[in-house]
């Protein structure tokens, strides 16, 4: 018998049984040994449980988004989760209290009217009064709404609510000077899918130079948030009496 011969049949005698490795590979698997991970992404149970949240997620979107689409016409949306901008260091709101007049902002569906401005002062409680009135036909309108410091590691990140029954919405002190104007911003999104976002130039007059005004631009473009559908907002004869 040649050597080639003898090595054939040594190799039949001693090599296991294609099911005696199979056994041996998925007692190394059911213990934890090594090919663990490999057993684990090969398991159909998981692709299939991937797939399940993902069109749980899809139906979610679908039947949620007849609801949402009014609340977004004609706001400034794109697609994925909110952004992070970094806001104020070293915020003070003591000094941010007071009166805002809004000098520009981004498509609201909420303000309709003209001669926009914004209120804050300190309740008892320690949340903050933030009273909205607009011009609106020729009358004054006011709402009145809630806004807290949601993290006090960052206190410029405030959360703001006009109704008990609605969550705080992000109100986000980009910079300030504190005495002439504000940079805010605020996001929502809807399942990571695609996110609203909301923007308001803010002075202390009604009026700002074009020159403070372009500097307050420029922290947004910074930020990476659009502004080409930034407008003015109507500032002229709002002396009608309060409401």
């Amino acid at each position: 018998m040649t050597k080639t011969n003898k090595s054939h049949q040594l190799r039949r005698r001693y090599d296991p049984a294609p099911s005696q490795s199979a056994q041996a590979s998925d007692k190394i698997e059911a213990s934890g040994g090594p090919n663990e991970a490999v057993s684990i992404s090969r398991d159909p149970s998981c692709t299939e449980h991937r797939h399940s949240h993902s069109v749980r997620m899809k139906a979610r979107f679908i039947i949620l988004l007849p609801l949402l689409l009014p609340l977004a016409g004609g706001q400034v949306y794109h697609w994925g989760p909110c952004p992070q901008p970094e806001v104020q260091p070293n915020f003070e709101l003591q000094k941010y209290l007071g009166r805002w007049y809004e000098i520009e902002k981004l498509p609201s569906s909420f303000e309709r009217g003209k001669c926009m401005e914004t209120n804050y002062s300190m309740r008892e409680d320690g949340t903050i009064k933030v009273v909205n009135t607009e011009q609106l036909k020729g009358k004054l309108k006011s709402v009145e709404g809630t806004a807290v410091v949601q993290d006090v590691n960052q206190p410029a990140k405030l959360g703001v609510s006009f109704s008990f029954f609605t969550p705080y919405s992000a109100y986000w002190i980009l910079s300030t000077d504190y005495e002439t104007s504000a940079a805010v911003y605020s996001c929502f999104d809807v399942l990571r899918i695609f996110h609203v976002e909301y923007a308001w130039i803010l002075g202390r007059t009604r009026s700002l130079p074009e020159k403070t005004i372009t500097a307050v631009r420029d922290i947004f473009i910074r930020s990476h948030i659009g502004i080409e559908r930034m407008d003015p907002t109507d500032q002229e004869d709002c002396d009608l009496p309060p409401v």
